[in-house]
């Protein structure tokens, strides 16, 4: 018998069983679909947004893609240059000012706005609930385990 296979007899005559199979399964899930928000989510909680010029700017990857070089200053007033692949449309020139996005503190993480895919970080809120409620229901689930008088069967 494993954890998956394990259920608790909430009825005394033993019609209303309850698997854990499935909130163990969905909690898996859940963990997985988290960590691949988790990136994402930094940027929305410590984000911070600052004006870049666009130092250098060459096409690649056969035109659909452009390799750019910005600089911008953080809220401390520090310089930075990094670099980035947009696509061609975005059509960033050498000269041009953008808006960056980075975490403070954090090497290299600055990006241009709108390059990031912010869906994932509600995507990580999201299951971050539905984790705390998958949380729940298996700590009562194992407190009904542990905590509940013992009833014999009724045998036929």
């Amino acid at each position: 018998m494993d954890a998956g296979d394990f259920a608790i007899d909430l009825a005394a005559d033993g019609a209303d069983d309850f698997s854990i199979r499935p909130l163990v399964r969905l909690t898996i899930v859940l963990v997985i679909v988290n960590l691949m928000g988790i990136y994402e989510a930094r940027y929305v909680i410590w984000g911070e947004t600052a004006n870049a010029r666009v130092v250098n700017s060459r096409p690649i990857a056969g035109g659909t893609q452009t390799s750019i070089e910005y600089t911008f200053r953080d809220g401390r007033n520090v310089e930075h240059r990094e670099f980035e692949h947009v696509p061609a449309e975005r059509q960033l020139l050498a000269g041009n000012d953008i808006e960056v996005e980075y975490i403070p503190a954090s090497e290299d993480s600055a990006r241009v706005v709108g390059t990031g895919r912010r869906p994932l970080a509600y995507v990580f809120f999201t299951t971050l609930i539905a984790l705390l409620i998958c949380g729940v229901l298996l700590w009562r689930h194992c407190y009904l385990v542990v905590h509940r008088p013992h009833q014999p069967r009724r045998r036929f």
